[in-house]
């Protein structure tokens, strides 16, 4: 199961675009792990890359909403805490299971529809609006 980056991500800002395709392919990344069946060392570091980048890629998004007065930023905020308080359990709960590989596939899935769908809906009404500043 794995997840490329396409240009039907892009949402016009290439900045953001960059990182939306680093967050795919680190996702692509993890996912391919679980499935070797990879150390649940290894499993946690990609997910505290994840963690790590993911925190980083929404506080860009987050300054642009803020300088450019974006109408739906407390909304697409609570979505990005939503979001990381998510990786921070599933982290979690990776780390303190006896069996973090059947754990870590149960919530590949999750993670990777999640990040696609906010690209695609969210992240993209913010490149429209951020086009027209």
């Amino acid at each position: 199961m794995a997840v490329k980056w396409s240009k039907k991500y892009e949402i016009g800002m290439r900045d953001i675009d960059e990182q939306h395709k680093t967050l795919i392919e680190a996702f692509d990344k993890f996912m391919s792990s679980v499935q070797r069946g990879d150390s649940k060392k290894r499993i946690i570091e990609l997910l505290d890359f994840l963690e790590n980048y993911t925190h980083e890629h929404f506080r860009r998004e987050e300054a642009y909403q803020i300088k450019y007065n974006y109408p739906e930023f407390p909304r697409h905020k609570a979505i990005h805490d939503s979001f990381k308080a998510k990786l921070k359990n599933f982290r979690n709960e990776v780390q303190s299971n006896k069996s973090p590989l059947s754990l870590a596939l149960s919530i590949q899935r999750e993670l990777v529809d999640w990040i696609l769908n906010h690209i695609k809906e969210s992240d993209r009404k913010l490149g429209l609006f951020l086009a027209n500043k």
